[in-house]
């Protein structure tokens, strides 16, 4: 009987299986306290810039398919100029700014239903292309699909880590208030 559901499971859905239960264990070993996700926060925080800047040195400017990528090069904005506009206004002004020169996403867009136009600039928008390409996936899911089968999306262990300190810190306050 296994042979034959085997025969049916694509080679890359295997991969990701094995990868995803060589994981788990360590995964599941390791809570996460309250102390560790106050401090995690903290980190966050305190990194922003750096980490923000790290994930388009290595996620964005690396790949010309990248939407996020063809986006920044329509405004000219290369990796120098990123830089020094982060380094200038902080991450969350820098997104405002990036954000008024057409460098988002809508949701139509996001989930590859219609091109991104700007201007005279037409992006036709594969949903591969926007998986980070530095993680780790292990956990595949599909989203919602409320208005369409759902869009697959794989999931890596620090996403789901990120996820559970910032659901530790909700159930904290959320116990405080109450």
């Amino acid at each position: 009987m296994l042979s034959k559901t085997s025969a049916f499971i694509p080679l890359e859905d295997a991969f990701i299986g094995a990868r995803f239960l060589a994981g788990l264990p360590s995964f599941l070993r390791r809570g996460v306290k309250l102390d560790e996700a106050k401090l995690t926060v903290l980190h966050r925080l305190e990194n922003r810039q750096t980490e923000f800047l790290a994930i388009a040195r290595k996620a964005i400017y690396p790949f010309p398919e990248s939407p996020y990528r063809q986006l920044l090069k329509l405004i000219g904005c290369e990796l120098e100029d990123l830089e020094k506009l982060v380094r200038q206004n902080g991450v969350e002004d820098t997104l405002r700014i990036l954000y008024r020169h057409g460098v988002y996403l809508t949701v139509d867009e996001f989930k590859g239903r219609r091109p991104v136009v700007r201007g005279s600039a037409c992006i036709p928008v594969d949903p591969n292309c926007l998986r980070n390409p530095v993680s780790a996936a292990r956990v595949p899911s599909r989203s919602g699909g409320s208005r369409s089968a759902g869009t697959p999306v794989l999931f890596d262990f620090a996403f789901i880590r990120d996820c559970a300190v910032d659901t530790c810190l909700a159930l904290h306050t959320g116990a405080q208030d109450g």
